[in-house]
């Protein structure tokens, strides 16, 4: 990215940033509304309030906001779950603080609570060289994202229709 956004990120600033780089050429498709209703949280730690907060940066005839932003999530959760578990295996402690707080932030902006929070933990264990905690919460961390990633799934089903 060419710009730069100090966290926590707010909801206006990140517009004007997406809005400066956004291509005029453009041809966006409609975009298909995600649904938020407090169904898509069972199972997993996940503040609707703030998607909510972000579909304000929607702009009409653009793709859904929200469903890009999720897509994007999981993909670098994914990336970045194999990654610990490669930092965890070399006993990386730089990487793995560093990874953990990369999620962490992430799962932050994106009102994934349960991961957030999962994160800041896994943090502390590796700022305390804790291998062994970090390893039991490593897993605790995958079991919430498979968790995310089914709460997520209806809403990115509805959007590939």
């Amino acid at each position: 990215m060419d710009d730069y956004l100090s966290k926590p990120v707010k909801a206006h600033e990140l517009a004007e940033v997406l809005e400066r780089w956004s291509a005029p050429s453009f041809q966006a498709t409609q975009a298909v509304p995600l649904d938020t209703s407090p169904s898509l949280a069972v199972g997993a730690d996940i503040d609707l309030a703030v998607l909510d907060s972000l579909r304000e940066l929607q702009q009409e005839g653009a793709p859904d906001i929200i469903s890009e932003l999720i897509n994007l999530y999981l993909d670098d959760t994914k990336a970045q779950l194999v990654e610990l578990h490669a930092a965890m295996t070399r006993k990386d402690m730089p990487a793995l603080q560093r990874v953990t707080h990369s999620l962490k932030g992430s799962s932050s902006n994106l009102g994934v609570r349960g991961m957030s929070s999962l994160c800041s933990e896994l943090k502390e264990k590796f700022d305390e060289d804790a291998m062994v905690e970090g390893g039991a919460l490593l897993n605790g961390l995958e079991e919430e994202f498979a968790r995310v990633v089914e709460a997520f799934a209806g809403g990115r089903e509805m959007v590939n229709q």
